[in-house]
Order: structure tokens, then sequence, then C-alpha cells
């Protein structure tokens, strides 16, 4: 399982795990995982379905867990946050679509839901 992670934010796979909190070595989501869902759904598709993906991973486990050497950790305000990112509504609407829209999008993939969408709409 490959993890990378730069501050500086020059690639999707950073981008991507800075939205959703994954920023620390080793990860909760490999770097092949996370490049399968830009190359899908673009940057903005990517974070909702790596937090899409970690909150429903992470609800089925025990809501905290308390360590042999006393230290507590609790995921369930991981697991609603990540919810929230995953529908779009953490930090407002497209509070993390403005970074992630520019590079690494993958436009075909975006014409081809827009279109999906359109034609949806009406019938």
């Amino acid at each position: 399982m490959a993890f990378t992670y730069t501050k500086l934010l020059t690639t999707a796979i950073s981008r991507v795990r800075r939205a959703v909190g994954d920023t620390a070595s080793p990860g909760l989501i490999p770097d092949e995982t996370i490049t399968a869902y830009v190359n899908l759904y673009g940057e903005a598709g990517a974070i909702r379905a790596v937090a899409g993906a970690l909150a429903a991973e992470y609800a089925q486990k025990p809501g905290s867990v308390t360590l042999p050497s006393g230290l507590s950790v609790s995921w369930a305000q991981r697991v609603t946050h990540w919810r929230a990112v995953a529908l779009g509504q953490a930090g407002g609407a497209g509070a993390f679509t403005s970074f992630a829209a520019g590079a690494g999008r993958n436009d075909a993939y975006a014409a081809t839901a827009d279109t999906e969408l359109t034609e949806g709409d009406d019938d």
C-alpha cells in the first residue's frame, strides 16, 4: 500500500488526502485507490468517493477504542465529517470543489456525466 502526501498540494493525491484529512503515514486509503477515483470521477468526485468509502469502512468499526497506554481514539466525529464531505455538505456547497476542479480534472468524465444528467432531466 503506497502512501504519498505533500503539504504543497502539488498532486491530485495530496489534494484529495488533504480534503478528507488522510495526511499521516501510513494513510487510511492507498494511493492506488485515490488515483483510480481521480481517473473515474475527477478530483472533486474523488474527494466525495474517498470520503464515502472511509465513512462506510469506519462506521463498521467500534465508535472508540482505548489503547493499553490509556490513549483513547474516537472515529465518530470523523465518520460524520466524511459523510458530510461525501454528500458535498462539508463547509458549504462547493467548499472543496473550488481547488479540486482544476489540475487533474477528468473533463471527459464530467462531459459524460453532464450529458447523462441532461438526458435524465428531459424525460
